[in-house]
């Protein structure tokens, strides 16, 4: 079967912008400042892993690519429960996808040093990766392929609320409730330790807001250029 060179370019730009996803996931995480919601919620699922394997052999960074995985493949399975959509099986490859890209970086990132303990160095470091992480979500969008479990389950409820940006709070809030129950169960009932708030916090809502901003603005500029591209030319 012979592949044409629109599907080629767009599958190439697929790829790239899953790859873009991973490190910029990867990179807001080492700072410890505040993730988005789902990557918190991975992020102490690995941690609990590692509480309760303190042997294993995979870096706390790649694990989380497994736990995006598994959760994401329990949600696809909720979903189709739900709506019986068989299309949902691309929305899986989707999400294998990018937990194994999510894996591969993490074996870099398990390798760095922590970063250094000054605040504005840390948020310089985490802007970067909201603004790789941002790009890397529109090239998807862009391709117009199926995108990962968090879309279908915010379109899911845009069917109940028919308007979408209520739907993208509430399916930000529900990976929240999941991360801020897993902060507790690593920290409190596991480690014994007090409620450690490194990947929810402020910084929280300044990911998830600069990161719509951004995507919307990349859109805005993407829609700017062809458009220009696709005018006739006076002679």
């Amino acid at each position: 079967m012979k592949i044409s060179k629109q599907t080629a370019i767009k599958l190439s730009v697929y790829l790239l912008g899953l790859i873009l996803v991973g490190i910029g996931v990867q990179i807001i995480i080492y700072t410890n400042l505040g993730s988005a919601p789902l990557d918190a919620f991975t992020w102490y699922l690995a941690r609990i892993y590692l509480q309760l394997f303190p042997n294993a052999t995979l870096a706390h960074e790649s694990i989380m690519g497994i736990a995006s995985f598994i959760f994401g493949t329990l949600t696809i399975i909720v979903l189709y429960l739900i709506s019986k959509n068989k299309k949902l099986i691309l929305t899986w490859f989707n999400s294998i996808a990018i937990s194994f890209i999510i894996l591969l970086w993490g074996f870099l990132f398990a390798e760095f040093k922590p970063i250094a303990d000054n605040l504005l160095i840390k948020i310089l470091v985490s802007f970067i990766g909201i603004v790789i992480l941002s790009f890397g979500v529109f090239l998807v969008i862009v391709t117009e392929y199926p995108g990962g479990p968090p879309e279908e389950v915010m379109k899911l409820i845009n069917t109940k609320t028919n308007n979408l940006f209520v739907a993208k709070i509430l399916t930000e809030g529900m990976y929240l409730v999941f991360a801020f129950v897993a902060m507790l169960i690593s920290t409190v009932l596991i480690g014994n330790e007090p409620l450690q708030f490194t990947h929810i916090s402020l910084f929280t809502v300044f990911t998830l807001v600069s990161t719509a901003v951004l995507i919307s603005l990349f859109d805005k500029l993407y829609r700017k250029i062809f458009s220009k591209r696709s005018e006739p030319v006076n002679e």
